[in-house]
């Protein structure tokens, strides 16, 4: 699993941020290729209708570490992003 620390900006009026507007994401991604996860990491935020990303930290977490019970448990994001494939949170600011 990658975890991604994204900036990208809103392309329209959504959910109380106006067009233009700059939010921090972490993006979790259950796929074990950097480049993939990468382009999945992307793909779902343009989908969400962000743009202008900014890949701007990543981490790996290792098949041993998302065997760990309390890692896993005590991230809530980690759980949907195993179950599902990904998990986006987004941040009010930097």
């Amino acid at each position: 699993m990658y975890i991604f620390s994204i900036t990208a900006v809103a392309r329209v009026d959504q959910d109380g941020l106006t067009a233009g507007t700059s939010r921090p994401f972490i993006v979790y991604i259950n796929f074990a290729d950097l480049f993939g996860s990468r382009a999945l990491a992307q793909a779902y935020l343009l989908k969400a209708g962000f743009h202008k990303l900014r890949f701007d930290d990543q981490k790996h977490l290792s098949a041993e570490q998302l065997s760990d019970h309390a890692t896993v448990a005590g991230n809530k994001q980690i759980v949907e992003a195993l179950k599902h494939g990904f998990s986006l949170q987004m941040f009010e600011s930097h």
